[in-house]
């Protein structure tokens, strides 16, 4: 099983960045641009994983996010990774943004419940951001006005990745509440 801890959004966040997509789309030539119902935080990548590990994982989940108070998360400024000739472009959230610090201690808490479990995941640096779109090409640069979106976070979600008809459909498979207690 392919699997991800993410933050998931509602329809109002999905719109907000589904209109920063659509921007996005008409200033550019081609690309695969995600899906809503694909738009998320990844917190932690695991990648493929046991199935026999899924009750741990969501066992780590739920002792780590439980003690959390809900959270709000500013993103606050959109950008690209350059991989040869295509671009991925997201929006982010920095050490500036109101809530950076609190993922930041949520991921680093995670990823250490996880390490302790023996469960494996991909330890490269976190940096929030919300994939929008892939193997962007263009012929002049996008232009986008500054956004601000405020993602609260409350809940955190085991997610599986699988292609369904070369289609890549993400579903929950289990999930944990932040309550403050």
């Amino acid at each position: 099983m392919r699997l991800f801890i993410a933050v998931n959004f509602d329809d109002e966040i999905k719109n907000r960045l589904l209109s920063i997509q659509s921007n996005i789309i008409k200033q550019s030539l081609k690309g695969n641009y995600s899906k809503a119902e694909n738009l998320h935080l990844t917190l932690v990548f695991l990648g493929e994983t046991p199935s026999e590990q899924v009750s741990l994982i969501c066992s780590v989940m739920g002792k780590i996010c439980q003690p959390y108070h809900p959270f709000n998360l500013d993103f606050n400024h959109t950008g690209f990774f350059k991989h040869s000739n295509k671009e991925l472009w997201w929006i982010g959230s920095d050490n500036t943004a109101s809530g950076f610090q609190h993922v930041k201690k949520l991921h680093q808490n995670l990823s250490d419940g996880l390490y302790e479990a023996g469960i494996n995941f991909d330890k490269r640096p976190f940096r929030p951001h919300i994939t929008l779109g892939r193997e962007i090409k263009r012929s002049q640069p996008i232009n986008l006005a500054k956004e601000n979106i405020n993602i609260p976070i409350n809940r955190i979600s085991l997610m599986q990745s699988e292609r369904v008809k070369s289609l890549l459909v993400y579903t929950e498979i289990g999930y944990s509440v932040c309550t403050g207690k």
